[in-house]
């Protein structure tokens, strides 16, 4: 084990919210429109959800981060799992209210991935000091369960759309000096 210079071992358990919730999301409110082409009326734009609240993630993972060789290798690798309640849809509503949708708090997704970062001091001198790294990660992404009456593109069972995922994915990668980013789709 001389080779080894550090080792640590995390796991880690927190519940997150999401606030992103439109401000009017929980609000009736009126918006002006054009009436005969040359006056204004107020039509209804959205009653209010009272029960709008954050979106909530339980996420669970464990971390391994390994320095050696006189800190010239790092290694890391981290496994996570993540549960989102309360996902925040525009579900379908009745025609009679004069409008076509209205937020809830319907629906959970799930998130699993893992990421292995390695780390290389190649040159280290008094002049100069060159370091090459890279990080791989694969996320999956699950809908679990959605409004009976939803107005999104999601289907059950599937993953979010692409942009949300690279962007989780981002968000989810240790630092690294230099960094790859590989997208492993199943």
């Amino acid at each position: 084990m001389s080779a080894i210079d550090y080792a640590k071992l995390t796991a880690g358990f927190e519940i997150t919210g999401n606030d992103d919730v439109d401000y009017y999301a929980t609000r009736t409110y009126f918006r002006n429109v054009k009436f005969l082409e040359r006056a204004t009326a107020l039509q209804l734009a959205n009653i209010q959800n009272p029960k709008i609240k954050w979106e909530t993630t339980n996420r669970f993972n464990v971390a391994l981060a390994l320095n050696m060789f006189h800190n010239r290798l790092s290694v890391g690798a981290e496994v996570f799992y993540a549960k989102t309640n309360d996902l925040l849809t525009r579900r379908t509503i009745s025609d009679i209210s004069g409008l076509e949708r209205q937020w809830t708090n319907e629906g959970s997704l799930t998130n699993r991935g893992a990421n292995v970062s390695v780390s290389g001091v190649l040159v280290n001198t008094s002049d100069l000091k060159w370091q090459l790294g890279f990080t791989l990660g694969h996320y999956k992404n699950k809908i679990e369960s959605l409004p009976s009456r939803p107005t999104t593109v999601w289907k059950l069972g599937h993953s979010m759309p692409t942009a949300t995922r690279w962007r989780r994915a981002i968000a989810s990668c240790p630092a690294t000096p230099l960094r790859f980013m590989v997208r492993i789709t199943s």
